[in-house]
């Protein structure tokens, strides 16, 4: 029976967004060109079909091997038809979110029932403002940054529910999943993150950090209340909750972590765990230098916590 390891995560992460049953997907397609036959006549010279497969052959050779200098083990979907640029959607009737095959990380997410200050659609994550990344060695020793690695794309139903599972593979039967589940009406986010077949591949001899980052948008018409109002907030052990300054540049390192939000006036984002993050540097910074300027961003919030693999 193979053997399964999973992060130490409790296998499951939840992302909240708050503040905002029609459930639909898209999926990039891979595009097949049909091959078209040729007829042949008495002028038409005809290519041996070894020939062929010899040049396909080389050519699929040429790009295991550029993909396997760049992403090492882990060059598998790469080398494949994955599409780099694609992405999948996940929908309900008040949260949309669009998950890249790039790093199989969440790069839009709209609250469907809310708009800024503009009168445009509101969303907590959009044009690179958040980035999530969980960083290891491999055994050869080579640093692996998911947020630069590609992913495969599955999508699934169970009843109502939406599910997208991105893996970054070493071979079929070997990769990191990045589990993502949407719930009709729902602003949770379930969210799981596990291992398969990778004990012989990820080292164990170094930390695993899961890395977030973001920067918070502008959305309210007065930033400089908005700003007052932003904050990371935390749980850690027993209970104990703390936030970070809200006017200046503030870092703090924590044990036992429960939850992490990054806190808007009406608006959060919050990434949960079943299991307490043993360790996690918090940073904040305000990005608002002069109020009455066209400022679009308020505040920058960083989080590393370390995680083991069980």
């Amino acid at each position: 029976m193979e053997e399964k390891k999973k992060l130490d995560i409790s296998q499951v992460i939840g992302f909240a967004l708050i503040g905002a049953v029609l459930v639909w997907y898209t999926m990039t397609q891979k595009n097949n060109e049909p091959l078209v036959e040729t007829p042949q006549t008495e002028n038409t010279t005809s290519i041996p079909t070894e020939s062929i497969t010899s040049k396909s052959s080389l050519v699929d050779s040429l790009r295991q091997a550029a993909a396997t200098q760049k992403y090492g083990d882990f060059a598998y979907s790469a080398a494949s038809d994955t599409d780099e640029k694609g992405t999948t959607t996940l929908e309900n009737n008040v949260l949309k979110l669009t998950i890249a095959n790039r790093g199989g990380q969440i790069i839009e997410a709209q609250l469907k029932e809310y708009e800024n200050y503009q009168k445009k659609p509101l969303f907590l994550i959009q044009d690179s403002n958040a980035d999530f990344n969980i960083q290891f060695n491999t055994q050869d020793n080579k640093s692996i940054h998911t947020k630069d690695m590609i992913f495969e794309p599955y999508f699934s139903k169970e009843g109502e529910n939406q599910i997208a599972s991105l893996k970054l593979k070493v071979s079929e039967t070997q990769y990191l999943e990045y589990r993502y589940e949407i719930k009709p009406n729902n602003y949770m986010l379930d969210f799981s993150v596990r291992s398969v077949g990778l004990e012989n591949i990820i080292s164990r001899n170094n930390e695993i950090d899961l890395e977030w980052e973001m920067t918070t948008k502008r959305q309210e018409k007065s930033i400089k209340y908005e700003n007052q109002m932003t904050a990371l907030h935390y749980e850690k052990e027993e209970g104990k909750y703390d936030d970070l300054s809200v006017g200046a540049e503030d870092s703090e390192t924590e044990e036992n972590v429960d939850w992490i939000a990054y806190k808007q006036h009406f608006f959060s984002t919050i990434l949960l765990t079943n299991t307490p993050f043993e360790k996690a540097s918090l940073m904040s910074e305000s990005l608002v230098v002069d109020a009455l300027t066209d400022t679009i961003d308020t505040k920058k919030f960083n989080t590393t916590a370390q995680l083991n693999l069980t």
